[in-house]
């Protein structure tokens, strides 16, 4: 759908990663704003990859992101063998992980960029009880819908800093350290 849909970005929220209504799983695809194009995700510095079809990690983020980017065939080959390796050898447990997708493609060729990140079911909301983080906000877009997160915003406290710390609260390791 990527390819299909340029200038749009895809995302799909795995179980207790972002998605609303539990047991509802979806693709979700928004067209680019028009003002500011880039999300601050797709901004951030990338390591080269280390082996044949791994992925970029995204250096300078909040949370760990594995990136994929090229052949539409290429890169859902090496993120699925990749992804698979991972879940093998993770140290989460199997019953709590969980995980975002994020896809974006601009042009109508077969490029895309493929952005995987691990999410621990038990963390499903910023600082523990505000809103859900999902692919949007993992893009660097919250979503605040309550009174409580219109009066954080109405007070200034909403800032780069505040957003950091949001998705910092819900950060997943890509491996034990």
């Amino acid at each position: 759908m990527a390819v299909r849909l340029p200038n749009h970005v895809g995302f799909y929220n795995g179980v207790d990663a972002g998605a609303s209504i539990p047991g509802h799983l979806h693709f979700q695809f928004v067209r680019r704003p028009v003002a500011d194009p880039i999300f601050p995700l797709e901004q951030r510095d990338v390591l080269p990859a280390t082996e044949d079809g791994g992925p970029q990690f995204i250096t300078d983020y909040p949370v760990e992101v594995a990136l994929w980017r090229g052949d539409l065939a290429d890169v859902v080959s090496d993120a699925t063998a990749w992804v698979r390796r991972w879940v093998a050898g993770s140290p989460l447990q199997h019953d709590v992980m969980s995980s975002n997708f994020i896809v974006t493609s601009h042009r109508l060729d077969s490029d895309v960029s493929l952005y995987f990140i691990p999410r621990d079911r038990r963390k499903s909301r910023w600082f523990g009880t505000n809103g859900l983080v999902g692919g949007l906000e993992l893009l660097g877009e919250f979503v605040f819908s309550s009174a409580a997160e219109k009066a954080l915003l109405d007070q200034g406290k909403v800032d780069y800093f505040y957003i950091e710390q949001a998705l910092s609260s819900i950060h997943t390791p890509f491996f034990s350290g």
